[in-house]
C-alpha cells in the first residue's frame, strides 16, 4: 500500500467517524498543516457529500402504497399445492405398480422349481440365475402386464379429458 492510499484510508475513517479521539486530533492537525492532506480531505469530503445526496431514497406517496396493497388483495390467495394434486391419480398409479409387482412375484413363485427340496440359493453365480430366470422374461405374462397398463393409461387419459371438458364448459 502506497502513501496516498494510506492517507485516503485514514481520511475515510476520519470522515466516517471511525477513528479514535487521538487519531481524530492527529488527522485534524495534518489537514490544517499539510496541503496534500487538505487537498485529499476536500476531494473525499466532496465525494462523501455527493454520495449522501445522491443515495437519498425517495418515499412513494401513501396513495401509491395503498393502491399496490389493494391490487394485491384483489388478486386473492393462491391455491395450495395440495389442492392441485388429485389423490385418486396418486392412488391409481400406486395401484398399478402394486398390481404389477404382485403379478410378477406370484408368477415367479408359481414357476419356482422346488423339486430338489433345497431353498433358493441367493449366492449362486449369475449364469445359473440367468438360466432359471430367462423363461420368465420370454413368457406371455409380460404382454398381459403391458396391455393392462396400456388399458389403465387410456382410462386415466379419458377421465382427465372429461374433467378438463367439464371445467371449460
Amino acid at each position: 500500500m502506497n502513501e496516498q492510499e494510506t492517507i485516503q484510508l485514514q481520511l475515510w475513517e476520519y470522515i466516517d467517524g471511525l477513528c479514535s479521539a487521538e487519531e481524530h486530533q492527529r488527522i485534524s492537525a495534518l489537514i490544517a498543516a499539510d496541503a496534500m492532506w487538505k487537498a485529499e480531505y476536500d476531494a473525499l469530503l466532496a465525494l462523501h457529500t455527493g454520495l449522501e445526496t445522491f443515495t437519498e431514497a425517495e418515499q412513494p406517496s401513501m396513495r401509491f402504497t395503498k393502491n399496490v396493497m389493494e391490487a394485491v388483495a384483489a388478486t386473492g390467495m393462491a391455491r395450495s399445492t395440495r389442492s392441485l394434486i388429485n389423490p385418486n391419480i396418486i392412488r391409481g398409479i400406486a395401484a398399478v405398480f402394486i398390481i404389477a409387482v404382485t403379478i410378477m412375484l406370484g408368477y415367479a413363485f408359481m414357476h419356482a422349481d422346488g423339486s430338489n427340496g433345497r431353498s433358493i440359493n441367493f449366492s449362486a453365480p449369475i449364469s445359473q440365475l440367468r438360466d432359471k430366470v430367462a423363461p420368465l422374461w420370454s413368457s406371455n405374462i409380460w404382454q398381459y402386464v403391458l396391455w393392462f397398463n396400456a388399458l389403465l393409461a387410456v382410462i386415466l387419459g379419458d377421465s382427465l379429458l372429461r374433467k378438463k371438458r367439464m371445467h371449460h364448459s
